[in-house]
């Protein structure tokens, strides 16, 4: 049993016995007055606090979708020349509809220019995303731009700006 399914198992027999309690007349804790209604409420807050977790830890790898890019016969222009990009990244615009996403990388290009490898990722939920980059791992973020309406398939995509050339990771 994972943790997530342990936690709501937990928090279901929890509130089940609380319930109980009150519908015998006993409350839990003679200091502790707390209506059925307010514990319902507790309890579905909690409920979507580990939704929302169980969401951001299980987000949808979308770099898998492009396993098949390895190289690249073409570099491309992107965003007033000040990037390029090679035949993944194409594909996945394409396949996304996102060309969008290579001219916000390219316009932070002037901001970043002395770091010659860049990790950027977008992480995308409904019609929401944010765009980041990274040095390196575990690095502070050095640039985060909200997104606030895409239709960018929900997930995360990680991309590499190495000296001015934008690919994906298994292009690497």
């Amino acid at each position: 049993m994972d943790k997530w399914t342990e936690l709501k198992d937990w928090t279901n027999k929890e509130y089940e016995s609380l319930k109980k309690e009150y519908e015998d007349g006993f409350a839990p804790d003679d200091d502790l007055e707390i209506s059925e209604d307010e514990m319902v409420g507790i309890i579905k807050g909690l409920q979507m606090v580990l939704n929302k977790m169980r969401q951001m830890e299980t987000q949808r790898n979308l770099n898998n979708e492009f396993k098949q890019c390895t190289g690249t016969e073409a570099y491309y222009n992107g965003f007033a020349n000040m990037i390029k990009f090679t035949d993944g990244i194409k594909i996945m615009a394409d396949k996304f509809q996102a060309y969008w996403l290579i001219d916000v990388v390219g316009s932070y290009q002037y901001k970043v220019k002395g770091i010659p490898f860049q990790i950027w990722t977008i992480k995308s939920t409904g019609t929401k995303a944010v765009v980041e980059m990274i040095e390196d791992t575990g690095k502070p973020v050095l640039v985060k731009q909200k997104i606030p309406f895409t239709d960018f398939p929900e997930g995360i995509l990680k991309m590499y700006c190495i000296d001015g050339i934008l690919l994906l990771p298994s292009e690497y």
